[in-house]
């Protein structure tokens, strides 16, 4: 091997031992248990093992998403050079005396291919970034260097790696970390020049490693490389190609035979609106209320149109019904009605795959509704994705979907259609029956997360028939989503792949973080605009929030090992985090109670509140007014915990959730009955407990406690409304304190609510007959159970799939009522 010009540049390496056995080009097996034979970096680790130069960990895993360090790194590049009879040496570096590693780094160092640290040392098991790397590598094979670079030290190493097309798709910046696949993919395609293969080039690595700049998320340039990152990505997850099959929204009409009256001054009386987390930022829900009609979606089939104001006059007019639509939330903005839903497609296999089972995949539907005449919907237009639906908000007449879409056809195989890789997309507006979401080199990708599905964000105007639907498409996910009224934020938790070595050889579960990503919502226009990442999970969208340009997040970090008791630093924790414009960290509160996690958070102006839960509730009030310096200003321990955190006024909020009592070792508590209270948090310091009201026993239950829309609250009415259902104990004297009660009702609780006299319960309303009581023994599953509770004028409405039911508000007086 001919001297190679010296380098002053640091490396990486690892600790693990490497053997092989004989390999072919042609492999379709793969000689490690966790490498698929299918995974697009098998060849490349058969071919380096091949040659004795690898073989894996003492459990005779590879670990191809293990950083590499810089042992092993030196080890397979000059292992993958050199013959071995010029592989020699120890005692070369303070650092390498004569470890299995010695040969290959003193081999490297006398070639002048490595020199280094400034303090003498080599650093074996430090990580190596691809630019490091990448120098390293195109001085050992011997690479011509461009001459064309600008004044970065690595952009020559870095190019003539591109030019070769060795530069694997999952490298994502030129200051991470390579791994130990990327690293056998890149000397497998020097040395066999496999110059075909999907690669990166220069420009692409430099978007990619700007992951701070503002919409300049970079962009799968063609539709080999989306392939080739698709199949990286999925290359444990076996799925299915498919045909795609010929499918319609299905929506015919139901109607009365009588004609609406017109819309009266009754259709301006005060009337409650969806329980929303952002004023101004409608949130889906199966029932909506415009002060005169009720929108109902019964039991995910139908949607009922129903006169309901005034309550003596109440009648249904119009019923919409679904053949190949199942329907899950709907708006209604003026005359427009907007139905979301879901639907499965069926498809047929393709001779190439003639054995595989028929597959399915998900589609999203809008279906757009024209309600000027409320007994005669009229179908304006239907929109469909190829994806499952996450959520979405309407703001003004802009509808804002959030999808995420997991391919089932098998990403990985080599030979594929564009139909097949990418999401179809479906307008009615449009002559074209089928077509792709998005071209290939329109899809974008989150650098530092290459996952198997898309993640897609659409804005429609509901108004506008012929306006084009804004779509965005990311390889990516979303998990939970807030929005403001000029920012979407989507969130999904990311793991990392757990580090096992010879030397440390147990599991630790990998480290959970939160990704964020936002968008600027633009009149029905969506554009990304920046990412940011913080330690933990979130709870859901609660945990999330915006404020004076800034963005406010709660999560919670698991233990580091398996055990939600372990002591000492090994415990669960909680934390706050403040993110700038372009969600950059700029503040933080970090350890909060440790040991618990974090049951529900709320974010009010300056101020947040967090309720963390194990044995007690600690209720916590959290200064915000500096961004930059969050802190806890005081907290309440009390027995209970809070599920959902709504806010009353300024210096009082109200939570709902569950009584807890503890066990009798005093090391945990069990939840008992429903448990409302008000926190009055006038003097931020000492919040203290104002009101409490506990409702049954071990048992009872509320959607309340798991969908905030359940809520039905009015601080000018002085009305508080919800559904539950209450089971009792009938001997609490001889229970145990894990014992359930039995149910006794189901149905809708009503209560007044001031800071004078605190929970006054004005009545309970049921839709059970005497007769369904008997019927449902002690559990009530039927359609009678209410949902929601709603009001119009001084008319208080709760809906069952079974009827909607009108009573008077000051004294729950039955008006009326409407059975489905």
């Amino acid at each position: 091997m001919p001297f190679l010009k010296k380098l002053s540049a640091s490396i990486l390496i690892g600790t693990s031992i490497f053997t092989l056995t004989p390999f072919t080009s042609n492999a379709t097996s793969s000689s490690f248990p966790d490498i698929n034979s299918d995974h697009p970096f098998a060849i490349a680790v058969e071919n380096i093992r091949a040659d004795e130069i690898v073989n894996g960990y003492p459990d005779g895993k590879f670990r191809l998403n293990n950083n590499i360090n810089r042992a092993e790194f030196t080890k397979i590049v000059i292992g993958s050079v050199f013959d071995k009879s010029e592989i020699s040496g120890k005692n070369c570096f303070p650092d390498v005396d004569e470890e299995w590693f010695a040969p290959f780094v003193c081999t490297a160092k006398r070639e002048g291919i490595i020199s280094g640290y400034e303090d003498g040392t080599f650093r074996p098991s430090d990580p190596i970034n691809f630019a490091e790397a990448s120098k390293i590598i195109a001085n050992t094979f011997e690479l011509d260097l461009p001459s064309n670079v600008g004044n970065k030290w690595f952009e020559q190493f870095a190019k003539a790696l591109a030019e070769k097309n060795a530069v694997p798709v999952t490298v994502e910046e030129f200051a991470g970390n390579l791994t130990r696949g990327e690293l056998a993919e890149i000397t497998y395609r020097l040395r066999e020049k496999k110059e075909d293969k999907p690669s990166l080039d220069y420009s692409a690595l430099e978007a990619s490693s700007q992951t701070g700049a503002t919409d300049n998320l970079p962009q799968i340039r063609t539709c080999s490389e989306l392939s080739e990152r698709m199949r990286l990505a999925a290359a444990s997850q076996p799925s299915y190609r498919y045909d795609m099959l010929e499918s319609f929204s299905g929506a015919t009409l139901s109607k009365t035979t009588s004609a609406p009256s017109e819309q009266s001054d009754s259709a301006s009386a005060d009337y409650s609106t969806t329980n929303v987390q952002v004023s101004g930022v409608d949130e889906a829900d199966v029932v909506k209320n415009d002060g005169e009609y009720i929108y109902f979606l019964r039991n995910n089939q139908s949607i009922h149109i129903v006169k309901a104001y005034p309550a003596d006059e109440m009648e249904e007019v119009a019923v919409i019904r679904f053949t190949d639509l199942n329907p899950s939330e709907i708006y209604v903005a003026d005359d427009i009605l907007v139905v979301i839903g879901s639907d499965w497609r069926s498809f047929i296999p393709t001779p190439l795959y003639e054995d595989y089972y028929p597959r399915s995949t998900s589609w999203t539907k809008a279906v757009i509704f024209d309600i000027s005449d409320r007994s005669d919907p009229q179908e304006v237009r239907t929109i469909e994705f190829e994806g499952s639906y996450q959520t979405s908000r309407l703001i003004n007449d802009d509808l804002y979907l959030v999808m995420n879409q997991y391919p089932n056809y098998r990403v990985w195989l080599e030979e594929y259609d564009e139909d097949s890789l990418l999401p179809q997309f479906r307008d009615s507006e449009d002559s074209v029956a089928d077509k792709p979401i998005a071209e290939c080199q329109d899809i974008h990708y989150f650098p530092g997360l290459i996952q198997p599905q898309y993640l897609i964000v659409a804005g429609i105007d509901i108004t506008d028939e012929s306006q084009n639907v804004s779509r965005e498409v990311y390889l990516g996910s979303g998990t939970n989503v807030y929005s403001s009224a000029e920012n979407l934020y989507v969130a999904t938790t990311t793991r990392e792949p757990y580090q096992i070595t010879s030397e440390f050889d147990h599991y630790v579960p990998p480290h959970e973080k939160t990704r964020i990503y936002k968008f600027e919502l633009d009149d029905g226009e969506v554009n990304y605009q920046s990412q940011g990442e913080v330690p933990g999970t979130i709870l859901n969208q609660f945990s999330m929030d915006e404020y004076d340009d800034h963005f406010r997040v709660a999560t919670t970090e698991s233990p580091r090992f398996w055990g939600w008791r372990d002591e000492g630093s090994n415990v669960s924790k909680n934390n706050i985090f403040v993110l700038d414009n372009e969600l950059k960290q700029v503040g933080e509160i970090r350890d909060i109670a440790p040991g618990e996690r974090i049951y529900s958070a709320r974010f009010m102006g300056k101020k947040g509140y967090l309720v963390t839960f194990r044995k007690i509730d600690p209720f916590f009030v959290i200064d915000l007014a500096d961004h930059e310096n969050p802190e806890i200003l005081g907290k309440l321990k009390i027995p209970g915990y809070s599920d959902y955190l709504h806010p009353y006024d300024e210096n009082h909020i109200i939570g709902f959730g569950k009584d807890t009592e503890s066990d009798k070792t005093d090391t945990f508590s069990w939840y008992q009955g429903f448990k409302m209270a008000v926190f009055d948090v006038t003097d931020v310091e000492n919040p203290k407990e104002l009101f409490k009201e506990v409702i049954g026993d071990r048992g009872t239950d509320s959607e309340l406690l798991r969908n905030h829309k359940a809520l039905l609250f009015s601080k000018t009415k002085n009305l508080l409304a919800f559904p539950i259902t209450i089971a009792e104990i009938a001997d609490k004297e001889n229970a145990a304190t894990n014992s359930y009660g039995e149910q006794i009702f189901q149905g809708a609780m009503v209560y007044s609510l001031d800071l004078d006299n605190g929970f006054e319960e004005r009545g309970r309303i049921t839709h059970y007959s005497e007769e369904d009581l008997l019927k449902a023994g002690s559990h009530f599953y039927g359609d009678q159970n209410i949902n929601r509770t709603l009001y119009i004028g001084d008319t208080l409405y709760t809906l069952s799939n079974s009827e909607l039911k009108a009573n008077e508000l000051d004294d729950l007086d039955e008006i009326g009522g409407l059975e489905f």
